[in-house]
């Protein structure tokens, strides 16, 4: 009886081996990470605990995010589940206002994006993943990062969300199904049109209709206002570079064709990964994606690139018809409370919608200041009857529950 256990184990190991080998070559060789491309890899890098003027500085964490942004939830999942508290400081990024771009923001964080975490000692980091690992890291500790509440300081001595580094193995599966999960082009599964798969949702297609098209007129406009500013103007110039990829992905069938398959073919991993190793092999529902006791950072990425899927409408397509343990994979994850809150009620809470209320009107208001004529006034007074009809209409799609 032991034999047979040990040699359906070491099955087992040899075929969460072979998926981690997969899972690095798939992300490796996709060519489906638009900031890998030489146009805005130079200018659009991210940093790790850079110091920058422009930052707060203070005794708390500072996070820039969007509501609804992938990446944005990603990051206040992981915060939830160290139980780190932060400031908020939301960024609206869609439909034409774009505060992202905003040279304020652009001198903190020049890749033109969300999330952005600053520590309590105007540290900035940036790139959702490499925001992950920075909070598992020995250089985010209590005391170096400046955090003074004490509570907090042995939540994160305590909570951890990488396995230890006597387990190099799970350390590396983790890694591994990171970089898988955030390989998955979600922007332009979002965005574009999947053959088989119905539109986004009704409100928020009509809130991000146009919304690169929009964006691309906008830098543009920006390369020219800021082109004495060398670092404005590149910053500028790599974001508009990068949104040109994935709009390209989007139009292009060859191309978005490419991301589907990408897509099914992680969706494969992923579940083989389920099924050989420690969630489906673990007694008593204890195992994880990586680990037999300890939800990760693995499972953080997935729990938010799983989730995205059920939002757009292509779990189906991708894996809910196919993949069983992955649908039971979901379900563990979603339930955990630090994703309730994290996800599922910024979604509830903080829509879209009244933020970008304030974001129009504020900037029509500014323009009006600046024009100071009746058209100005038109138009914005057009601009709140639109956002205020979005929001009826949103009220309309939760109450009906699609």
């Amino acid at each position: 009886m032991n034999n047979n256990n040990n040699n359906i184990n070491n099955n087992n190991q040899e075929a969460m081996d072979k998926m981690s080998d997969e899972a690095t070559a798939t992300v490796s060789s996709s060519g489906l990470n638009p900031y890998t491309d030489p146009s805005v890899a130079s200018v659009l890098q991210c940093v790790t605990a850079e110091s920058n003027a422009f930052a707060p500085y203070d005794d708390k964490i500072h996070l820039y995010h969007f509501a609804t942004s992938l990446c944005s939830q990603v990051t206040r999942l992981v915060l939830e589940e160290k139980q780190l508290p932060y400031e908020s400081h939301h960024v609206t990024i869609v439909a034409g206002v774009h505060e992202q771009y905003e040279p304020d923001y652009v001198r903190l964080n020049r890749r033109c994006v969300v999330p952005t975490l600053v520590t309590p000692t105007g540290k900035v980091t940036t790139d959702t993943t490499n925001i992950m690992f920075y909070l598992e890291s020995k250089e985010f500790t209590s005391s170096s990062v400046g955090i003074k509440n004490s509570t907090s300081s042995d939540m994160h001595n305590s909570i951890h969300l990488m396995p230890p580094t006597s387990n190099p193995k799970e350390q590396a599966l983790v890694k591994q199904f990171v970089a898988l999960g955030d390989g998955v082009a979600c922007e332009v599964l979002t965005f574009g049109t999947i053959p088989g798969a119905p539109p986004l949702p009704s409100p928020y297609r009509h809130l991000v209709k146009g919304t690169h098209e929009q964006a691309a007129k906008e830098l543009r406009q920006l390369i020219d206002v800021h082109k004495d500013d060398n670092y404005l103007r590149d910053s500028y110039q790599g974001k508009l570079d990068l949104i040109l990829i994935n709009q390209d992905m989007m139009e292009q069938p060859l191309k978005l064709k490419a991301v589907m398959d990408a897509t099914h073919a992680a969706m494969e991993q992923l579940n083989q990964q389920l099924v050989n190793g420690p969630f489906s092999t673990t007694p008593n529902n204890q195992g994880w994606l990586c680990s037999d006791h300890q939800y990760t950072l693995a499972d953080c990425q997935w729990a938010v690139v799983l989730y995205r899927f059920k939002f757009r409408n292509i779990a189906d397509l991708f894996y809910a018809s196919q993949y069983p343990a992955i649908v039971a994979y979901t379900e563990r994850l979603w339930a955990r409370p630090a994703f309730q809150k994290a996800v599922v009620k910024w979604e509830q809470k903080h829509v879209v919608v009244p933020y970008l209320i304030r974001s129009k009107l504020r900037k029509r208001f500014q323009q009006h200041n600046n024009n100071n004529n009746k058209s100005s006034l038109v138009v914005m007074a057009a601009s709140a009857v639109v956002v205020v009809a979005a929001l009826w209409q949103l009220g309309r799609h939760r109450q009906s529950g699609r």
